[in-house]
């Protein structure tokens, strides 16, 4: 089963920008931050994190189709690149994050899969409380080989997000 990769699609854009007006690189004291809880999919929680130094995001446990379950947890390795827009209220990170799943199957065998794959993380401060109106975002590309891999559970470039059920984020 391949999870949404339409969710809150944003394209992959690598480490170059177009920046607007107000769009500055990380460095001039503009700051983002936030977490809290989203539903990727119908039914499937996940929880972030991310400040300008770190991103994470995790499925502590879903239930698939045949009674397989899956745990995920994505965390940053680095961030190459910080793109806060305080007038839009969003924030942007790029660089490389660490994926491990694991997907336990019926009979209790599991088979665990862990890749470096790079990432864009996108967070927007809508308002307050965030609840609701926040919305949070990872995007990244899973690399297909020969055997069993992420690639096989998600596709290649597959985006988790959604608005956030509970938690903030904070542009400023």
């Amino acid at each position: 089963m391949k999870l949404s990769s339409a969710t809150g699609a944003v394209a992959w854009l690598g480490a170059m920008f177009v920046l607007g007006p107000s769009a500055t690189p990380y460095g001039n004291g503009d700051k983002a931050s936030g977490g809290g809880t989203y539903f990727p999919e119908p039914g499937i929680l996940s929880e972030f994190a991310f400040s300008s130094a770190a991103a994470q995001c995790k499925i502590g446990h879903a239930v698939l189709p045949g009674g397989i379950t899956l745990q995920m947890l994505m965390m940053s390795t680095t961030v190459d690149s910080v793109v806060i827009d305080t007038s839009a209220g969003t924030a942007d990170l790029y660089g490389s994050m660490d994926s491990n799943t694991r997907l336990t199957l019926p009979d209790g065998t599991y088979i665990s899969l862990l890749e470096t794959v790079p990432y864009h993380a996108h967070a927007a401060d809508n308002g307050e409380p965030g609840a609701g109106v926040d919305t949070f975002s990872l995007s990244v590309t899973f690399t297909d080989t020969p055997g069993f891999d992420q690639h096989d559970v998600f596709g290649p470039n597959p985006t988790f997000g959604g608005t956030l059920a509970t938690g903030n984020v904070n542009v400023h």
